[in-house]
């Protein structure tokens, strides 16, 4: 059981300018031990990742009397963490790629070595100090905050660098450009995005992983309790949870006395499990939660550079120290319960089968490629374009595509099928146009070339396979053969099972198979070695991998295996996933004509940080409803302004005092929404809220 020292927090002076000395006394008493404080300070406006040179790292100790100083030169300070003992902090010069540490009086600079820092952490029972890093893949450079993508996770020795242990390579981790990673104090279980934008735990290392909400950054309590936060895309909560991601609560953390609109940043827990550490503009705070952890008790604003910043500039990724005491035992998690890589109960989709390659059910389910081993390895879904989920976590598709992150899925996919030389691809398909012409799932080489297509055509949705290098004799090697085409039902869901093995294919439609005599016509010896297929390919939903070819419609319920389906196989396929279609009801519709009256400003693209996409908030008066459930008065509604990082077309056209028709749903109804980027300057609080629907 861990044993501190701390004692309570008193009564917040957000009223308090901003004095050295006097923040320093009051993070003492406030805290109850000696406590140490640190965040970067930006000398030109940059990003709020701070990638770039300019920045200063500053410190304030409440001890020493010699209030809040800056150490080191100017440089670039990335996500800088003080080490267990309080005594030396270790960041990442992104620039440069490298990770430094330097004494806490700014003594000992030096470089640890190549990589992005994540976390800090010392191993109760040897005291060594190991970084957590994840090597970096230099990429082309896109865009601020995007240089690089991150390989695998290690764990490098702080004072022996020459030592270090790989720790997590079966998904990609963090974002791309940010690194966020905390650990238990016993070092078991790690919280981060697993990739982003999948914030969960996973046990180090290469164990268990579980995905419990969809956010920004994440963290877990550093005492034995499990607790587990992940930041809202709106920069204003934490979504709260208990150890399995269960007793969900909202913390909102814009409540200090300062608050004047905009976003919160830089959420962390210290190494104290009562105290976060977070900055709101030229701001840095140590904030304490209630003993329910449902809402921050109180603040302590312990540096303020308002009059050093302005207000599109940021104090960035503080952290503190709180001394835990002489007494201080590292707290053991071991009593609680296990993650389980696979966490899938017997009887539910997708079942039990040793064929089973890829499995995507939702957006909120443990969704995985097996490979080869034996093992399971979490899979995330990127959205581009105008695809997003929609209200039960369905890909939803228009414009764009999503992609598993990685190739990992994609060539697994193809390993399999080529040794097995059979396949059966289940999905579950609502096609958004009854009559069109688009791509539903591709799997691609790297030069966009179909190893298997699966697409609308019209109202039919057909399979195509590459023809056979032997029996054609090289003529029309890799040449697209449609083989199946199969009428679809409007607007319903259609759970579908395609089963390719020796040159045949059967189809099923909601369990059922169809007679081959309406397949098409195929010739069984054009695609039966698989020859054709290339090993370098990608997975593709919703367009080709070059983007063109959009399909626009709805996909859940994803499986591959590497064998071939027996009729009862199939229906029983349909019977597992028929259970999640049923009482499936849409969110209500309302089309209005409405004035807009506010309007949150469009974010420019050193605004978005590392988001790609963003809703924001608008205020309307409704005029009158064209069709739908009734509406009137005021509403606020959250749109879509930007994706892919660029302003979408339709909002150049908004402007105040114009009139617009609308479709909106209430955003109670959308959940998927929680983890996306929200942009809110809107102080009508108590006006319904909705999201606009008509664009996507």
């Amino acid at each position: 059981m861990a044993i501190f020292g701390w004692l309570g927090m008193g009564q917040i002076h957000a009223e308090q300018a901003f004095d050295t000395q006097i923040s320093a006394r009051e993070l003492r008493r406030e805290t109850g031990a000696h406590t140490r404080f640190l965040w970067t300070h930006p000398l030109r406006r940059q990003g709020k990742m701070q990638h770039e040179d300019g920045l200063e790292l500053w410190v304030l100790d409440s001890e020493d009397g010699k209030g809040a100083r800056k150490i080191g030169a100017s440089g670039n300070y990335h996500r800088p963490l003080f080490t267990a003992d309080g005594k030396r902090i270790v960041w990442t010069d992104y620039p440069a790629r490298e990770m430094r540490v330097i004494n806490f009086d700014g003594s000992g600079l030096r470089t640890i070595g190549k990589g992005q820092m994540g976390e800090v952490w010392r191993d109760p029972e040897t005291g060594v100090d190991w970084v957590y890093y994840r090597d970096l893949v230099e990429g082309e450079p896109r865009r601020e905050g995007h240089l690089y993508e991150g390989g695998k996770t290690w764990r490098i020795q702080l004072d022996n660098p020459e030592i270090k242990e790989l720790i997590w390579d079966r998904t990609p981790i963090g974002h791309a450009s940010l690194f966020y990673l905390s650990l238990t104090a016993d070092g078991r279980y790690a919280a981060s995005a697993y990739p982003w934008a999948g914030n969960g735990v996973a046990e180090f290392p290469n164990g268990a992983y579980q995905k419990w909400h969809f956010g920004c950054w994440s963290g877990i309590s550093p005492d034995a309790s499990g607790r587990f936060f992940s930041f809202d895309g709106g920069h204003r909560f934490l979504h709260l949870f208990d150890w399995g991601g269960v007793n969900k609560r909202e913390v909102r953390l814009d409540t200090m006395q300062e608050y004047d609109r905009g976003d919160v940043y830089y959420p962390r827990w210290t190494n104290h499990p009562d105290y976060l550490v977070l900055s709101h503009g030229p701001r840095a705070y140590l904030a304490k939660f209630n003993e329910d952890f449902t809402e921050i008790e109180s603040y302590i604003k312990v540096a303020d550079e308002s009059h050093r910043l302005d207000r599109g500039n940021w104090l960035g990724h503080p952290d503190a120290w709180i001394d835990p005491g002489p007494e201080y035992v590292a707290p053991d998690t071991s009593h609680l319960e296990p993650l389980d890589a696979v966490a899938e109960v017997e009887g539910t989709w997708p079942g039990e089968s040793e064929a089973l390659v890829f499995a995507w059910k939702n957006r909120t389910a443990r969704n995985r490629v097996y490979l080869a081993d034996g093992s399971a390895s979490p899979v995330e879904m990127r959205a581009s374009g105008l695809s997003r989920y929609g209200s039960h976590w369905q890909m939803r598709l228009r414009d764009g595509q999503f992609t598993p992150t990685g190739n990992q899925a994609a060539n697994r996919i193809v390993e399999a099928v080529k040794d097995a030389k059979a396949f059966s691809i289940e999905l579950v398909v609502d096609r958004g146009l009854p009559r069109q012409d688009g791509t539903i799932m591709a799997l691609e080489t790297a030069e966009d070339d179909a190893n298997l297509r699966i697409y609308q055509w019209l109202n039919r949705v057909n399979i195509e396979l590459p023809r056979s290098v032997v029996h054609d004799r090289g003529a029309n090697k890799g040449s697209p053969r449609r083989v199946y085409s199969v009428i679809m039902r409007n607007n319903a869901p259609t759970h579908l099972v395609f089963v390719y093995e020796a040159g045949n294919v059967d189809v099923y439609v909601d369990g059922e198979q169809l007679d081959r005599a309406h397949m098409g016509g195929m010739n069984p010896w054009e695609i039966d070695d698989f020859e054709a297929w290339a090993d370098a390919t990608k997975l593709v939903f919703g367009q080709r991998g070059d983007g063109s070819d959009s399909w626009q419609g709805q996909l859940e319920g994803i499986s591959i295996h590497a064998i071939a389906m027996t009729p009862s196989e199939a229906r029983a396929r349909y019977q597992l996933y028929a259970p999640y279609l049923e009482d499936r009801a849409d969110p209500p519709q309302s089309e209005v004509m409405a004035r807009l009256i506010s309007m949150t400003p469009v974010p420019s693209e050193q605004d978005m940080g590392i988001y790609s996409r963003a809703l924001i908030s608008n205020e309307y008066e409704v005029i009158r409803t064209v069709k739908g459930e009734p509406l009137s008065g005021k509403v606020v509604v959250h749109q879509y302004a930007v994706a892919d990082r660029r302003p979408l077309p339709h909002v150049r056209e908004w402007k105040i005092g114009e009139e617009y028709r609308l479709v909106l749903e209430p955003l109670d109804d959308h959940p998927e929404l929680e983890g996306e980027r929200l942009i809110d300057n809107i102080e009508n609080f108590m006006a319904p809220v909705f999201f606009e629907v008509s664009h996507w």
